[in-house]
């Protein structure tokens, strides 16, 4: 575990500094204050007087291409930095790249040495998963120290992934736990984000052999539309608790050759048996107990050989699980670095993030700003404070350097930091340095800055800064304005440093600008760039490090070096992508080094022509990128023009689900490293194989040649995971260099490491975040307990024992909602709490929660239709009616008899807001159990009644009493018809 960052010299806009305020404010408003501070500043500091005295420090790294760049999921993108070393002696450095996390690296980095002043050429190559989601991110190349922490220079580049248009399966509603042999509701959302109609397939599956309906089906979906799938899951019967993978597959097929689109959306469900969760045990932090045996040998009797073993403690989390504060340290002793390439320093810190301090102790990286301090590693202490709004920061570095043993840069330095969040979006900083080093002595520096979002995708970042002290008086300004989003995205980067400036950047000017437009709709897009730097340096400074007994690092032999020079870069490409992922480009470069010396011995300028290809063959999951670049270089102090040429390749393979091949190529003779005017090389080749779900195997060989040197790399690692959590680590490498300079032409080095790293839970405090919820359901009248009740807390699920007692065992902190989910409930038991019952943690946590049942009230009965006898009705006797003859009475209600109940009658019952409904059956019953006790009216719909029935009493209010019965009946009564006889009609001719 390497040690902390600082979290204030890289990100301006910590995280920890509270924002308030609101939106909707015009970018002027925002910035026109922070730019009159500004102005102030910068007037003063142009009225300083400045002796000139200047000298850089750390590594510079250069991007000799765009920053910004647009690519799609499975695509390479290869990439050459120029480094530079400024440190004033010979350094041996690594370079690191800062992916997102699942990005994978084709060209490993390996340790290389540059003399003071010198400048090289390294190839990263990086490949972008599948993946990956459409947006914005950042990877960065960093060159610190072999073997050490922090870096001493580095370059960030923007990536924008396009949105791939495709089939897309999502997940709506699934839980995350299930109860065994109980179904539950899962719904998929199939969306189609093709521009025209499809009809898609889809299948559904389990892992565990659930039952899914429905499993199968087709639905045909409008370009854009969305469409959900609702499943029933029912998981088998269990006995112990086990996930379940639900997953469903779309498939459609598009385009004349039959091409298939598929996504497939999957979640895993806990499914568990009747008793589910574990008692939460006291929090606690993950630590790392790490020992290292490691050596390494040159084949010959020169004093390189060296064998050691290292022991390192570390971990990182938080104290008591609320992320609010959160403890890391790193214990390592003693230092390896001499002793194998693997080794590492000795370093030892203790860091600590609060809600409302922080506090860092030991070997840490502490910084300020861009133009104060961007991060230098060292022994310290470090202490923040925030409040609402602002953040205090103080730290002193006792002691630090950035080489080795003969360190070319020594001293201490402390430093005072200010943040305040004017607005949500707009936050201004100041920065106080006292800095003392071996190179420019005691100086003090004092940075003002701000950061504003002027829109939703665009940020400005500005600084200026002003140092006083033994190298005089001196300012610096430092701008950068990124827009990210589609189509259009910029980045523009301006840098001013004065001779006399002792910040982190020292008599240097710098001006870079990257364009992309990229639009969505279209297969093409245009990237430009123009990147400007001027380096003023004092070439007398260079020359202090002298070995007489080493010719390559003899000052003498550096004719080649100008200690004043500019250099101007431009581009544009045209890129287009086809529809089965295949890649073109064609880039013009123009490129201008210049030297700006009285007699200057350099003045070259180079144009030239760039092509590129790349291909994802999906059906092999291969991806490749390659460009070819041809030029010509004239050189005007000499008259002399030359052709420059230079192919780059790069290859990721993945074979089979277990391994993974890559391959890099890179050959040039542009003469584009200030020291090495032959052509170049580099080439390599990784493999990683999954050897078992426990260990994994990874090799690494690289060849290159430059600078009359030929040299071969390669690496090997084998790591193995037990049970137990430990790891085991196995690393080799051999080195070997073959040059003139060394005594039998040949310089060899061999390296090995083992590790063995053992994770230890280190308690800290009982957690605070979580509660054990416990209660009982019981019988209100016998008192005796209810087995297998169910009861859920949100997603979580309890379940009675024979006692009738249930525990939720670790519930985060909150307030949730207490439900009956059923179970083996006596017929007509109800709980007398009104459910779902909330229940909040923060204040009831660790109280026992009784859920009493009772039988509930029971109404039922029947829709009974009453007849007259079938002897008494009109319609058997026939009476002539007139002539002193009555029709007979109707019957009445004694005389009727129930003949039959009338089924399909709408029956209700209501008390309050309660509402239930029933159906009669086909004799006329209802029956409603487990009634709340109270008053309940009971009423039926006597629409559906039959067209000659009468009803007296469609609705009764009833007083239900615990565990009660009641019944009653609507009697129907059928009407009785009177049937009149009329004499035949005469008509009168």
């Amino acid at each position: 575990m390497s040690r902390p960052d600082g979290r204030n010299h890289a990100d301006f806009a910590s995280r920890y500094a509270p924002r308030r305020g609101g939106r909707g404010v015009r970018w002027f408003e925002r910035l026109l204050p922070g730019l009159a501070l500004l102005s102030w500043v910068l007037l003063a500091l142009l009225l300083t007087p400045s002796p000139v005295f200047a000298q850089a420090r750390g590594v510079d790294v250069r991007p000799m291409d765009a920053r910004v760049f647009t690519v799609d999921p499975r695509e390479v993108v290869t990439v050459v930095f120029q480094v530079s070393n400024r440190t004033g002696g010979a350094a041996d450095l690594e370079g690191r790249l800062l992916m997102p996390e699942g990005w994978r690296a084709i060209t490993p980095e390996f340790p290389f040495t540059l003399p003071p002043g010198g400048t090289v050429m390294r190839l990263v190559s990086f490949f972008v998963p599948e993946g990956t989601a459409a947006g914005g991110y950042r990877v960065s190349y960093q060159v610190g120290i072999r073997g050490r922490p922090g870096a001493l220079g580095g370059s960030t580049l923007n990536v924008r992934v396009r949105p791939v248009f495709k089939l897309q399966v999502d997940i709506l509603e699934m839980p995350s736990i299930a109860i065994a042999n109980e179904p539950y509701k899962a719904v998929f959302q199939i969306g189609n984000s093709s521009n025209t109609a499809l009809t898609v397939g889809f299948g559904a599956q389990s892992s565990r052999e659930s039952k899914i309906e429905p499993a199968v089906g087709t639905l045909t979906l409008a370009p854009g539309e969305s469409q959900p799938i609702e499943m029933t899951v029912r998981p088998p019967a269990l006995t112990e608790p086990t996930r379940d993978e639900i997953s469903l597959t779309a498939t459609a097929a598009v385009g004349d050759q039959g091409e298939t689109l598929t996504d497939t959306a999957k979640r895993s469900v806990e499914t568990l048996p009747r008793v589910t969760g574990k008692e939460a045990p006291p929090h606690s932090i993950k630590t790392y107990f790490t020992r290292r045996v490691g050596g390494s040998w040159s084949g010959r009797d020169d004093g390189q050989n060296g064998a050691g073993v290292q022991l390192e403690w570390s971990g990182s989390g938080s104290v008591d699980g609320t992320q609010e504060r959160i403890l890391s340290f790193l214990l390592r002793w003693p230092g390896l670095n001499d002793e194998t390439v693997f080794g590492q320093d000795s370093w030892f810190y203790v860091d600590y993030r609060g809600r409302d301090f922080d506090v860092t102790l030991g070997d840490a990286s502490y910084g300020l700003s861009p133009l104060t301090e961007m991060g230098i590693g060292g022994r310290g202490a470090r202490l923040a404070w925030r409040g609402e709004g602002i953040e205090l920061s103080a730290y002193h570095v006792g002691s630090f350097d950035f080489g080795d043993d003969d360190a070319f840069l020594q001293g201490h330095q402390t430093g005072l930091g200010l943040l305040y969040a004017l607005r949500p979006t707009w936050m201004v900083g100041l920065s106080f340095l006292d800095q003392t080093d071996n190179e420019n002595g005691h100086n003090r520096i004092l940075g003002v800055r701000q950061t504003v979002d002027l829109t939703p995708e665009t940020v400005l970042d500005v600084e200026v800064a002003g140092s006083t002290g033994d190298a005089g008086s001196g300012m610096a300004f430092w701008g950068n304005l990124v827009k990210l989003g589609a189509p259009w995205r910029y980045r523009l980067t301006l840098l001013y440093s004065s001779p006399d400036y002792a910040g982190y950047y020292q008599n240097q000017d710098r001006a870079y600008l990257d364009v992309d437009y990229a639009p969505l709709d279209r297969p093409w897009s245009l990237t430009a760039f123009y990147h400007y730097d001027r380096d003023h340096l004092n070439a007398q400074q260079r020359r202090q490090y002298v070995d007489e007994n080493d010719f390559y690092w003899n000052p003498e032999n550096w004719g080649w070096y100008g200690p004043d020079s500019e250099e101007h870069e431009a581009g544009i490409r045209f890129n287009w992508r086809t529809a089965d992922e295949t890649r073109y480009s064609v880039e013009l470069r123009r490129r201008q080094r210049s030297d700006l010396n009285p007699a200057p011995t350099f003045d070259e300028v180079e144009n030239s022509v760039r092509f590129g290809y790349g291909k994802s063959f999906k059906d092999l999951n291969l991806s490749l990128n390659t460009s070819l670049e041809l030029g010509e270089e004239y050189d005007r102090v000499t008259g002399e023009s030359s052709a420059t040429q230079a192919f780059r390749g790069s290859l990721s393979w993945r074979a089979t689900r277990r391994l993974n091949l890559g391959g890099y190529l890179s050959w040039e003779n542009e003469a584009a490293a200030t020291f090495d005017q032959a052509a170049r090389f580099t080439g390599g080749a990784s493999v990683n194989y999954a050897v078992s779900p426990k260990s994994d195997l990874s090799l690494n060989v690289q060849g290159q040649q430059y600078n009359n040197q030929n040299s071969v790399i390669a690496n090997a690692s084998y790591r193995y995971r037990r049970d137990n959590g430990s790891l085991i680590t196995v690393q080799a490498r051999h080195g070997s260099r073959y040059a003139s300079i060394y005594d039998n032409g040949m310089n060899m080095e061999n390296s090995i490491m083992l590790s063995y790293m053992v994770p230890i839970e280190v308690p800290t405090v009982p957690r605070r975040d979580v509660a054990t919820v416990r209660g009982r359901a019981f019988d209100q009248e016998t008192g005796a307990g209810l087995s297998n009740v169910v009861l859920k807390l949100d997603r979580l699920v309890a379940i009675t024992d024979e006692n009738g007692y249930f525990m939720f065992p670790s519930v985060k902190l909150g307030v949730y909602d207490l439900t009956l989910a059923g179970g083996s409930l006596p017929v007509g038991m109800i709980p007398t709490l009104e459910m779902p019952r909330p229940v909040d943690l923060y204040f009831d946590a660790g109280a026992s929660i009784d859920v009493p049942f009772i039988r509930g009230a029971t109404i039922a009965g029947k829709v009974q239709l009453y007849e007259p006898d079938a002897s008494l009705l009109p319609s058997q006797t026939f009476v002539r009616v007139g002539q002193g003859v009555k029709a007979p009475p109707p019957p009445t209600s004694e005389e009727l008899k129930p003949s039959r109940g009338l089924g399909g009658i709408l029956v209700e019952v209501r008390s309050g807001d309660q509402v239930y409904r029933r159906l009669t059956n086909g004799n006329g019953e209802f029956r409603f159990a487990g009634l709340q006790p109270g008053t309940w009216t009971v009423t039926i719909d006597p629409a559906k009644l039959p067209e000659n029935a009468t009803i007296e009493e469609t609705g009764y209010t009833l007083d239900a009493e615990p565990s009660a019965d009641q019944t009653l009946e609507f009697r129907v009564e059928l009407k009785i018809r009177t049937m009149r006889m009329l004499a035949p009609l005469k008509v009168k001719g």
